[in-house]
């Protein structure tokens, strides 16, 4: 009878030692082996003497399972406020991503910015009508740098640095 409440027990005690709530854990410890136990076996022995000292053991496991439950129940509560509150802190956008061959692609921003990336000029990869608000090459080959292809009115970014606002900066 006493092996699944102590098992509960020692689980959320391993629980909180790894969250971090090492409090939780150390109550735990303390209740069971100390807080709980002594007074509960003097208890018991001033009730029924010696005949049921044998039931502190299964009464006390219980207990701590309980108190664990309780315990993991208000740390469960504290880790989903704190989960909503990181998750509406983020700053999540979508996004569509289009492939047009080789290394060409199209990332369109939720708010609309259109940026493309070395757009291709081979025989085998047709560019349809694509049109960027950004275009970027990473390098000046002919399978790169395609620039013509694309429609816009930004010039295109080539070579290494930083940009903001349309001004390159080195």
């Amino acid at each position: 009878m006493k092996l699944p409440f102590i098992s509960i027990a020692l689980l959320f005690t391993a629980l909180f030692q790894a969250t971090g709530q090492g409090r939780k854990a150390l109550l735990l410890s303390l209740l069971r082996k100390g807080i709980i136990d002594v007074p509960l076996m003097i208890l018991m022995n001033i009730l029924i003497p010696m005949t049921d000292l044998m039931m502190v053991q299964p009464i006390l496991d219980f207990l701590c399972a309980a108190i664990a439950f309780a315990l993991y129940l208000s740390f469960l509560k504290k880790a989903q406020k704190a989960f909503q509150s990181k998750k509406q802190q983020r700053n999540e956008w979508n996004m569509n991503i289009k492939w047009f061959g080789q290394s060409c692609f199209r990332i369109t921003a939720e708010n609309g910015t259109k940026i493309v990336m070395d757009p291709v000029k081979l025989f085998c990869y047709k560019l349809s009508e694509i049109d960027a608000d950004i275009v970027t090459v990473s390098h000046n080959h002919s399978d790169h740098n395609n620039v013509g292809a694309v429609k816009g009115g930004l010039c295109p970014y080539q070579g290494p640095g930083s940009f903001f606002a349309g001004r390159h900066r080195h």
